[in-house]
């Protein structure tokens, strides 16, 4: 888990926030963390660890990363299994909040995801 910065383990987190790593969440996660330069082997080793909790997670979030790519980047794993669980809806809406995110630019963000 060492190994993946603090967005990486925040996708990781949002994969499991409803308990169940599905194989389309963990194919992914497989994908995006291989396009960032993580071996396939600290991918796997990642998938079989519960992550921290994700008010943590965020208040480690560097600053140069763009609040709606992160949240762009939640989305579209909460999205990835085709079905949106009570856990992931609540993660989506904390954390806008948490990212100053308003209603108008989630509902943008959600609308892009969505018709990708």
């Amino acid at each position: 888990m060492d190994k993946l910065n603090a967005n990486q383990q925040l996708l990781l987190a949002t994969a499991w926030v409803d308990n169940n790593l599905d194989p389309a969440e963990a194919d992914m996660l497989r994908q995006v963390l291989g396009k960032q330069g993580i071996a396939a082997g600290d991918i796997e080793t990642a998938l079989k660890t519960q992550p921290p909790p994700i008010a943590q997670l965020i208040s480690q979030m560097p600053g140069g990363q763009p609040r709606e790519d992160v949240m762009r980047d939640v989305l579209r794993m909460c999205f990835s299994d085709g079905v949106l669980e009570f856990e992931e809806f609540d993660l989506i809406e904390r954390l806008a909040g948490q990212l100053g995110l308003n209603e108008e630019t989630l509902e943008r963000i959600r609308n892009q995801v969505s018709g990708e």
